[in-house]
């Protein structure tokens, strides 16, 4: 606490600095890309998780 009470203005964040960030970010990303990023992270992860079912059942009955 005593560090931050004596640091230096400039080694704050204010509303401006946030406000700069997000006009940067905002071309990037909107709500609708990162709904389809979040959909086609989900369903690699469906198809992941069926492959190793399918590898895990095949070695079980796989002569030994």
């Amino acid at each position: 606490m005593r560090e931050a009470a004596t640091a230096g203005r400039d080694e704050f964040v204010t509303k401006t600095d946030l406000d700069a960030i997000r006009a940067n970010l905002a071309p990037c990303a909107t709500r609708t890309d990162l709904a389809a990023l979040e959909a086609r992270m989900y369903r690699a992860l469906w198809i992941q998780g069926g492959a190793n079912v399918a590898i895990l059942t095949a070695l079980r009955f796989l002569p030994t």
